[in-house]
């Protein structure tokens, strides 16, 4: 549904109304008459009575379809008496009208206003002002803006959260697309040190976490590479001259892991330590010539073979680094890890 763009006008600049403006009536005879009496008394009494009468005033609009008179009775009013203290509350109505119209842009102006020109309200059970907070992060595409509304939720409303981790979780998805990497994995701690949350769509969230911060923290990135064939070609030259020692220098020095292809669950992913040059030297191992079929852009496995182990046959696995934090990382190669029996 479109809304007309005097009543948007009208509600950002506050055009004052009356109970004679004839615009606040709806062509209804029935309301029209309560809204005429409730116009009427409406400046004669405290503030509670006056809060139950507009709020039945905007009901009114509701009932017979009509938001674009709700809005612009709300707005002005909030705008005539600056001190109310229920403006809060009213122009938290009207977010919600502009929401139903699908005016996105004029929502979030007004829970804006709410947030920084307007007490807070405790009423059916929450805070006004942390509906509107979350709103804002919900609708908002300024993502600096966003990190300083998050930031204000998690001080001001961290005890009233229910879902605090994915909050964590967002704030520092967000600090990243900015760019500001400190702040996202010094959010992304906070995230690890609360009990589990499922984040949708991210099933190993907690697992990549931990990979991320530790990448992060490590050293100069000096085993990464940007040609995957020389790598490549450096492992299976290790693995026929039986060099453990060159081996280690190319491996992953932050999250390299050991496992079997089948293992799915983070518990079971973990690295399985183990000395890599005693099944080195007891073995002939076979080094396929060109990379598995299922290697792609992103991640590479060689095949193995012949092992002295229970599972004679290893998957070399190698992956593309996704890391933006570091321009002169991002996009380079690892060996990052080794499955026994087959790839996952």
């Amino acid at each position: 549904m479109l809304i007309s763009l005097s009543v948007c006008i009208f509600s950002l600049i506050g055009i004052c109304c009356s109970p004679g403006d004839p615009y606040l009536l709806v062509g209804n005879y029935e309301y029209d008459g309560q809204l005429q009496a409730l116009l009427k008394q409406i400046e004669k009494e405290g503030d509670e009575i006056r809060f139950i009468i507009i709020r039945e005033i905007s009901g009114i609009y509701l009932k017979v379809k009509d938001r674009n008179k709700q809005i612009y009775f709300l707005t002005n009013w909030a705008e005539k008496h600056p001190f109310d203290p229920y403006n809060a509350y009213y122009l938290t109505l009207v977010a919600e009208s502009y929401e139903e119209l699908q005016a996105i842009p004029f929502a979030v102006h007004y829970y804006e206003l709410i947030i920084k020109n307007h007490p807070d309200l405790y009423m059916a059970g929450t805070n006004i002002h942390f509906q509107a907070l979350k709103k804002i992060i919900q609708f908002m595409d300024d993502n600096e803006l966003k990190i300083e509304f998050y930031k204000t939720l998690i001080s001001q409303f961290e005890g009233q959260i229910d879902d605090i981790g994915k909050v964590y979780f967002s704030l520092a998805k967000t600090y990243e697309e900015v760019g500001d990497w400190s702040q996202a994995i010094r959010t992304y701690q906070k995230f690890l040190q609360l009990p589990q949350t499922q984040i949708s769509g991210v099933p190993d969230a907690y697992k990549n976490i931990e990979e991320k911060i530790d990448f992060y923290n490590s050293d100069y990135k000096k085993w990464t590479y940007d040609d995957l064939t020389f790598l490549v070609g450096e492992i299976r030259d290790a693995l026929q001259t039986k060099n453990a020692m060159k081996l280690e220098k190319y491996k992953a020095k932050a999250n390299f892991f050991t496992k079997y292809g089948e293992q799915r669950s983070y518990d079971e992913s973990r690295t399985m330590y183990f000395n890599i040059a005693s099944f080195l030297n007891a073995s002939d191992v076979n080094v396929d010539a060109k990379l598995d079929i299922d290697s792609n852009a992103n991640e590479a496995f060689l095949k193995t073979s012949n092992w002295a182990y229970s599972v004679t046959t290893w998957y070399f696995y190698f992956k593309k680094i996704n890391f933006p934090a570091d321009p002169d990382i991002h996009g380079r190669w690892e060996w990052a890890g080794i499955y026994f029996g087959s790839k996952m």
